[in-house]
């Protein structure tokens, strides 16, 4: 919503969240611009965020399948690096979305840290993803983990580690974290608390 910083949960959840920018005013900057299925969501990579506290831990304990499915554009010309798009860390694992660039390929880079273990980490990357829009998924099946692109999967991971417990007390970020914010715009970010089908997928792609 151009008009506040407060962004709407349109699924009736009571989930509201607001924008936060420290470097400017979230009621006047034009964080809303048009996307890819109504108006989205834009952040600068330098401040922009949105943290969504703990409202979606219940979805994310172990043994329990879910789902992270987004539309992002990256922007022409962005080529940067290592900038979280979204990050959840917790207790006993956590995962994140990079913008990824290695000189000549821009790439969506889903990292998952089963454990505490630095060394325990699953990497799903799908490559030369461009500066257009592209729609992905992001689920845990079981004991898999699935990274859809536009409808077709493209990684799947199945290990026991994939069961891990992912809740805990640090929020569910878009936008950055730390010190690492990307540039683009998000559209029609939703959370499942089950696994989406092939059929799910396509049609939200």
């Amino acid at each position: 919503n151009a008009a506040t910083p407060t962004v709407m949960d349109t699924s009736a959840g009571g989930n509201d969240q607001t924008f936060v920018d420290p470097g400017g005013n979230p009621n006047t900057d034009a964080h809303s611009v048009p996307g890819r299925v109504g108006t989205a969501l834009q952040f600068d990579g330098v401040d922009d965020q949105i943290n969504m506290g703990a409202t979606v831990d219940v979805a994310l304990t172990a043994g329990h399948d879910f789902a992270v499915a987004f539309w992002w554009a990256r922007g022409a010309g962005n080529d940067e690096n290592a900038r979280r798009v979204f990050n959840k860390a917790a207790d006993n694992g956590s995962f994140w979305l990079f913008n990824r660039y290695d000189g000549s390929v821009q790439s969506a880079q889903f990292n998952v840290f089963r454990t505490q273990t630095p060394s325990d980490r699953l990497i799903m990357q799908v490559d030369d993803v461009g500066y257009d829009w592209n729609h992905y998924v992001f689920q845990r099946r079981g004991s898999t983990f699935e990274v859809w692109a536009n409808g077709v999967l493209v990684r799947e991971n199945t290990n026991a580690g994939n069961e891990r417990d992912f809740s805990g007390t640090s929020g569910f970020y878009l936008g950055g974290y730390g010190s690492e914010f990307a540039t683009g715009t998000m559209d029609d970010f939703r959370i499942y608390d089950r696994a989406l089908s092939a059929v799910e997928i396509e049609s939200l792609s």
